[in-house]
């Protein structure tokens, strides 16, 4: 646009054979007039797209928000919390007031420090972290086993890490049951085998 607007407030042409004239008024006028135009639709289109900007960045706020997962932006750099959601509050029992501009060490939320190192690491070579299971701790100092996916993201020139938690103790829960039943099946089942064997 920068380069256009020059071009269109030059006014004078140069001639075959190196001469150089000046333009004719209405030529002059008739490029004022297409820069104007060119300036309008130049600023139409940029309202429009802070506008729609505006509106993805509104829409993103609702989704970090309305989350039912919790979700933490944390700054890489330091590790400091910049911001949580409710379902982040509801999860851990801190309020984000008492997160905001803390570190996860000194909330103590991994139960085993070599979890987040872990995590860490994975996420410096990949840039993003899925399904990671570990252990976290509440306020209250209840430990439950957490699923975790992260991502590495950047805002005005800083590296924010993005960090979504679900509590999948439940799961884990029935999961054991089933590989328990399991077992006592699998268990049963051999010693059937064996007695026929023997009355055999």
């Amino acid at each position: 646009l920068a380069v256009l607007v020059q071009h269109l407030e030059y006014a004078h042409v140069r001639m075959p054979g190196g001469n150089v004239r000046a333009r004719p008024e209405r030529d002059v006028e008739q490029a004022r007039g297409n820069r104007e135009g060119c300036l309008d639709d130049a600023l139409e289109l940029k309202v429009r797209l802070q506008f729609r900007l505006g509106e993805g960045k509104l829409l993103l706020a609702k989704l970090f928000r309305n989350s039912p997962a919790a979700v933490a932006l944390v700054r890489q750099a330091d590790g400091v919390v910049l911001d949580v959601n409710d379902a982040y509050e509801r999860l851990f029992g801190w309020t984000r007031a008492e997160v905001i501009g803390r570190t996860t060490a000194a909330l103590r939320v991994w139960v085993d420090p070599e979890d987040r190192a872990r995590l860490q690491q994975q996420l410096a070579q990949r840039g993003r972290v899925i399904d990671f299971e570990s252990q976290a701790r509440r306020k209250n100092g209840e430990v439950f086993d957490s699923l975790v996916s992260s991502e590495m993201i950047e805002e005005g020139g800083e590296r924010i890490v993005l960090v979504i938690g679900l509590d999948i103790t439940e799961r884990k829960r029935a999961e054991e049951a089933l590989r328990q039943s399991e077992q006592r099946y699998r268990t049963l089942a051999a010693t059937m085998v064996e007695g026929i064997l023997i009355l055999q």
